[in-house]
């Protein structure tokens, strides 16, 4: 993986400028610290891509939607590449999500997830650049609304594993979709939950390329940071860590009552 996106990497797909967003100043990345960044975000989004295929037709529908929003972004800032790239990304998922949606009768499999992932991440490269040229207070916040999902249910995955001590790549049901699937009673609903809740992720991504308003932009920043975390909480995922807390104070009150 880092070495395809080395490729990818010296083939133009570069986050090569930052603007602070407080002062509006930019600046060019140095080289090394451009190929470090882009090569992280590119393995980043692919796996978090492939992590999420966990339910028929989900990944698939997740990538149409964000490719989608990424494409418009390109084209908004005249990036006519980008715009041509998603639109391909759209139309083999949306030829392929009929066959792919519950009960699916294909699948893509680690091959499949991994290649839309790798292509999520350069489009959002591009849509990141597409943002960045068209001069938006916060063009970091584009790809990351759009790929909010995928990236969420990986930050999730990683700290609920380091904190359990199971390996980060170790396989479990506790994903997302999977406490969506145990709420929502069948995959066909789960999957349309998340459909849903990337389209909305999508939509305030492409608000933040029009923003021109420091103050409202941080405000809808705030707004969409407390219902994600009211979304979290809903399916359970503080109380369970606050579960996997409790056996680890357990010794500690046995040595007390002992010592009493």
């Amino acid at each position: 993986q880092v070495a395809a996106a080395s490729v990818a990497f010296h083939a133009g797909f570069a986050i090569e400028s930052f603007r602070f967003p407080m002062s509006g100043e930019s600046f060019l990345l140095q080289w090394w610290v451009s190929y470090l960044v882009t090569v992280f975000w590119i393995v980043a989004v692919t796996n978090a891509v492939n992590l999420i295929d966990g339910l028929d037709g989900l990944a698939t529908g997740i990538s149409m939607i964000m490719a989608a929003t990424m494409a418009y972004v390109c084209l908004t800032a005249d990036q006519i590449p980008g715009v041509i790239y998603g639109v391909a990304i759209i139309g083999g998922t949306l030829g392929f999500l009929p066959y792919n949606f519950p009960p699916a009768r294909i699948f893509l499999g680690d091959t499949g997830a991994l290649y839309l992932g790798f292509s999520i991440s350069l489009l959002a490269v591009e849509g990141y650049m597409g943002g960045y040229r068209r001069a938006s207070v916060l063009p970091f916040v584009v790809p990351l609304m759009a790929l909010a999902v995928p990236l969420i249910d990986t930050l999730l995955s990683i700290v609920r594993r380091v904190r359990s001590g199971s390996g980060v790549f170790s396989a479990d049901d506790l994903h997302i979709h999977h406490r969506l699937l145990r709420t929502q009673g069948s995959h066909s609903r789960a999957v349309i939950f998340l459909y849903l809740l990337t389209a909305c992720f999508c939509s305030i991504a492409v608000y933040f390329t029009i923003l021109e308003d420091l103050r409202f932009a941080f405000v809808l920043l705030a707004i969409v940071l407390i219902l994600t975390i009211r979304l979290l909480r809903n399916l359970g995922v503080f109380a369970e860590w606050g579960e996997a807390a409790k056996p680890a104070a357990a010794p500690a009150e046995a040595e007390q009552k002992d010592s009493g």
